[in-house]
């Protein structure tokens, strides 16, 4: 059990560093996120926002039991590399994120 549980949190950082990017999504215009911590700040983000991926949300390593509508809503944080954000670390939901090649 216990080599399951490491191998689970190693592969959400080994996969982390992919670059991604932040728009909107159906009748969701505009992308949000906000800073990690008790304190946190919400920020609207420009559309196409490029991202560089610290941390996947463990929903995307595990299987079992997917409910769109609810999972859509989970964060992954995300380092902001472009555009009036650029340097800062925020918590993105994923139904904005996008990989592109």
């Amino acid at each position: 059990m216990k080599k399951i549980v490491v191998i689970g949190i190693l592969s959400i950082f080994l996969f982390a560093k992919d670059i991604v990017y932040i728009h909107a999504f159906g009748n969701y215009p505009c992308p949000s996120g906000k800073t990690p911590g008790k304190n946190s700040k919400e920020y609207l983000i420009p559309n196409n926002t490029k991202a560089k991926v610290i941390q996947w949300n463990k929903r995307y390593i595990q299987s079992g039991g997917v409910f769109a509508t609810t999972d859509m809503w989970k964060e992954s944080k995300l380092k902001i590399l472009n555009g009036p954000l650029k340097g800062k670390i925020l918590l993105v939901p994923h139904l904005y994120i996008f990989l592109k090649k």
